[in-house]
């Protein structure tokens, strides 16, 4: 069920079929190599979340583009809004799901620079009294169906599924192949981590930039055997293991719960 495609009626009418449940699609849009389209990551969580409303009935709402993305302003086509704005519409985003009875939101993430993100937001959603809960499945290479489709792409073809890479392209193959360029992917070497920072990783330092010092032509993977075959099995696979997300959030009875009694104990802190 695709929120944006329904009526208001429907939208309402449709809470109890989906068991209170809303997936909010979450990427960003950024260069994703020379062959690939920037809007890769949003356009195919989203892909992913109404394929599995086909095995599990699910409320999916459009793609959300809002993306981590301070550290990559240097590559062209990157869209990039302030952290905090990006926090901060997330939070309004699900309140107003909320606000229309679906009271259990998974965020459903494909790109890896939202993990801190989207972790910041779960400790500041424990600052304010809330009426609905949101899940959010760290990984953003689904589960375990979605993993092995992935490492089957790249034990049988000469891919590596880092950013831009294997995974990605043949899922693009399978989804959108207008959007695909394969004769302008870059050879592997570019996508092999640099070395001006090596010193500081080594040592276990995190530094801003870090990913420009290691990926300057903002690539690190490489898809030329990628084919729509495998996207499609990687997709299927990944839709399988939200499915799976979404059978669990509807059974789940104890999480808002909880958090409502650790609301009250901060109200009323306790030895």
């Amino acid at each position: 069920m695709r929120w944006n495609e329904m009526t208001a009626q429907e939208i309402v009418e449709a809470r109890d079929i989906c068991g209170g449940v809303c997936i909010v699609p979450m990427g960003c849009i950024e260069r994703h190599g020379s062959h690939l389209p920037v809007g890769i990551d949003y356009m195919k969580a989203w892909h992913f979340a109404d394929r599995a409303a086909e095995l599990e009935p699910v409320m999916v709402f459009p793609g959300w583009y809002l993306g981590s993305l301070s550290d990559c302003t240097f590559a062209p086509g990157t869209i990039a809004f302030p952290l905090d704005l990006c926090v901060e519409a997330l939070e309004q985003l699900c309140a107003e799901i909320s606000r229309n009875g679906y009271k259990k939101i998974l965020l459903l993430n494909s790109h890896g620079g939202n993990v801190a993100m989207i972790n910041y937001f779960l400790q500041k959603f424990c600052e304010k009294d809330r009426d609905y809960m949101v899940y959010f499945p760290e990984s953003f290479y689904i589960g375990k169906n979605g993993s092995a489709a992935m490492k089957k792409l790249a034990e049988e073809t000469d891919s590596n599924n880092g950013h831009g890479g294997g995974y990605e392209t043949a899922v693009s193959l399978h989804l959108f192949p207008h959007c695909v360029k394969m004769d302008a992917i870059l050879p592997r070497e570019v996508s092999i981590s640099g070395k001006r920072c090596e010193k500081m990783l080594e040592a276990g330092l995190k530094v801003p930039a870090w990913w420009f010092a290691a990926h300057p032509h903002h690539y690190a993977g490489y898809g030329k055997d990628a084919t729509a075959e495998y996207g499609k099995e990687i997709c299927d696979a990944f839709a399988q293991d939200i499915a799976g997300y979404v059978r669990a959030i509807k059974a789940d009875d104890t999480t808002l719960e909880i958090y409502r009694e650790f609301r009250e104990k901060t109200r009323h802190p306790e030895l």
